[in-house]
């Protein structure tokens, strides 16, 4: 199996993630308009927003648009990237600002395996906040 290679497309990582929460145990669905997934997780209902990309660049600037137009929907948000993605910090700031005047906890997590982890309970994550 496939975990986090270097290259992989957003639609086969979105793939991999999908299984990882068919095997969670955890209810989700798809979402084609939005958010890439739903997450029903102690009893509420997260947004999960998967992105691929290996390197930064000028699409990171779209992140922070991100955490306000789902902010708009749902109390908390998980980003996970790729496990080689580098969240700029200046943009993972501005992230963590909209998030906090928003009132949504904002989660960043790294691969599938960090996913996993969060779902089960095994990772308490340090870096979401309200």
């Amino acid at each position: 199996m496939i975990t986090n290679p270097i290259n992989i497309s957003g639609q086969e990582y979105e793939l991999l993630v999908e299984k990882t929460l068919s095997s969670s145990g955890h209810a989700f669905k798809k979402q084609h308009n939005g958010i890439d997934f739903v997450v029903n997780f102690n009893d509420r209902s997260i947004g999960l927003e998967v992105k691929a990309q290996s390197v930064g660049g000028s699409v990171d600037e779209k992140l922070m648009f991100t955490v306000y137009k789902y902010s708009k929907k749902y109390n908390e948000i998980i980003f996970l990237f790729n496990s080689n993605f580098k969240l700029n910090k200046s943009i993972r700031d501005a992230m963590e600002f909209t998030a906090e005047h928003m009132n949504t906890k904002l989660i960043f997590l790294w691969g599938v395996e960090e996913l996993r982890d969060y779902l089960s309970g095994k990772e308490k994550v340090t870096n979401g906040f309200f």
